[in-house]
């Protein structure tokens, strides 16, 4: 048994001996690494003296672009059984300065030609403790010495404090941050003035004002916030100020109380709160539980005429910083409102409703595109996908569209196949040449009238005094329009002023969308504004109504 052990650590001693070289590797300095510290990513290769080592060309390890590198080499000697052998080992350092915990990915180093791979390892930046902790004891101390520990009667002290539903999140992520402030019932009338906390790398929206319970022998002051954090790292929130006026008992008041109590400001602080801010998944968009849907009137739409289609998405999470979908449907004309965004906090859960609505316009059929979305539950740990279905809608033409359309393509059809029945119809009746000959035989008898031409040259003579005597009169008329020329003109701009279409209908219809549902005549002349817009010309336009809207929108007067 002895032997065997004795054979299998040699075995495994000489493995390792001979392991020793050519070997890849990479290491990380410092260990204890904290954010925006300069770090040493180190990629390594050990091999014979004089092997061929040929390094990856890397920009950037994880997210981090690479500040600086440089290159070194040694040299040693390995000795194995009494044979000697020189190594060479290479090495290029990589300077990045990380703010979070990353990957250190798999490289490939050649030797010789041959390639070896690094193994990938994760590594941790974490704030300094002892800083962290620091800082919040800092905070602590000066909110007890800042602290109202007594009222009036020196009996019962004031609580101010905030709190979150969660203590750890990744970007994108929201929670409830909640600040109450307990007030003694003979102090709940006294002046407050309330400083929010500070929220740094936070984008954070009130719930409402804050709202005021009576709770036995106290006043609960509760305001409530949704915060979601930016970037990750290990965050402190700041505290909450309150300054609160005391009025002061008789025998501490001034000579000058009689003009009314004296007031003394007291400030307190709340406590701060440390939240630790988890890296996101790339490529995610929304993070909670959520839900997608599509809400329209039918299948079918009229041709160019509004149909309307609303994407809504609702569920858990914060939805603030959502992207509204695009749509670019050729040959469709698309107008959209702003989202509406709401929501509502409850036992701790934040409920989010994101809706939009849309119109498109065409005289055809169309497909509205699929919409999705990339999601990460912190729940499951999971990215999933939401999306709506692509929609086909069928557009109706009117009847009478319809049936001209039909009978062109008849009487086309009818051409393609038999176009000797289309010539025949072309043909002229054999009664027109009958009328043609008596015709010319008229203008040859004139031509031996002797009286004609004195019958013509008499009644031509006529127009020529006519137009004689329109001459004078224009003459006449001329000169006074001369006379009466500016006041006729500005008769005529004031006129022309007064009725002056408004041309561009693609501009006017853009200007009175937005206010579609301000008035009915406004939704009206938008609609019509559509029809003209995409080719209606039998249906006319009140252009003075319309530049009266376009009056009182611009002046926002509805």
């Amino acid at each position: 048994m002895k032997r065997v052990i004795i054979l299998i650590s040699i075995i495994l001693l000489s493995n390792i001996l001979f392991a020793k070289y050519p070997r890849v590797y990479v290491s990380v300095k410092p260990k204890d690494i904290t954010p925006k510290t300069k770090v040493q990513v180190i990629l390594v290769a050990v091999a014979k003296k004089g092997s061929k080592i040929v390094f990856p060309k890397i920009d950037k390890i994880a997210k981090y672009n690479i500040l600086s590198k440089k290159a070194n080499v040694t040299y040693s000697i390995a000795e194995s059984d009494g044979n000697k052998t020189a190594i060479v080992k290479r090495a290029v350092t990589h300077i990045i300065k990380p703010d979070s915990s990353f990957d250190v990915n798999s490289f490939v180093i050649k030797i010789d030609n041959k390639e070896y791979k690094t193994t990938p390892f994760k590594v941790n930046v974490k704030e300094p403790k002892n800083i962290k902790n620091k800082e919040i004891k800092e905070i602590d101390n000066n909110r007890q010495k800042e602290n109202i520990s007594q009222n009036r009667d020196n009996s019962s002290p004031i609580i101010f404090k905030m709190t979150s539903n969660k203590k750890s999140v990744v970007v994108g992520e929201s929670f409830i941050i909640k600040v109450e402030l307990f007030e003694p019932i003979n102090l709940s009338n006294s002046d407050i003035q309330y400083t929010p906390p500070k929220f740094k790398d936070f984008n954070v929206q009130a719930l409402g004002d804050g709202k005021i319970i009576d709770k036995g022998n106290s006043v609960i002051r509760t305001i409530e916030y949704i915060a979601t954090a930016k970037k990750s790292g290990l965050h402190i929130i700041k505290p909450a100020i309150a300054k609160i006026a005391i009025s002061l008992a008789p025998q501490a008041q001034s000579p000058f109380g009689f003009f009314g109590a004296d007031i003394q400001w007291k400030s307190i602080s709340s406590n701060p709160l440390k939240i630790d801010v988890k890296e996101l998944p790339e490529h995610v968009e929304l993070v909670g539980s959520f839900r997608i849907k599509v809400i329209r009137e039918s299948n079918f739409a009229k041709a160019n005429k509004p149909f309307k289609y609303t994407i809504v998405i609702d569920g858990l999470g914060n939805i603030d910083n959502i992207k509204d979908p695009k749509f670019n449907i050729k040959g469709v004309t698309s107008y959209s409102n702003d989202a509406k965004i709401e929501h509502i906090a409850s036992k701790g859960k934040i409920y989010s409703k994101y809706s939009k609505k849309y119109v498109f316009i065409s005289d055809r059929d169309f497909t509205i595109p699929s919409v999705e979305y990339k999601v990460y539950s912190p729940k499951s740990n999971k990215v999933y996908i939401i999306k709506t279905e692509p929609f086909n809608v069928k557009v109706k033409r009117s009847k009478s569209i319809t049936e001209a359309l039909n009978g062109i393509k008849s009487d086309v059809e009818k051409a393609l196949k038999n176009p000797k029945s289309m010539l025949k119809e072309q043909e002229i009746p054999k009664d027109n040449f009958e009328k043609e000959d008596k015709e010319l035989a008229k203008i040859e008898d004139l031509l031996f009238d002797n009286f004609y031409y004195k019958r013509k040259y008499s009644i031509e003579g006529y127009p020529f005094v006519a137009l004689f005597g329109a001459f004078i009169l224009g003459l006449i008329l001329g000169m006074g329009g001369v006379l009466l020329g500016k006041s006729i003109l500005n008769v005529i701009k004031k006129a022309t002023n007064r009725d002056k279409n408004y041309t561009n209908y693609e501009e006017a219809l853009a200007l009175l969308y937005p206010h579609i549902t301000k008035s009915k005549e406004i939704e009206n002349m938008v609609e019509n504004l559509y029809e003209v817009v995409n080719g209606n010309r039998d249906l006319k336009i009140d252009n003075y109504a319309l530049k009266r809207m376009i009056k009182k929108v611009t002046k926002n007067k509805i």
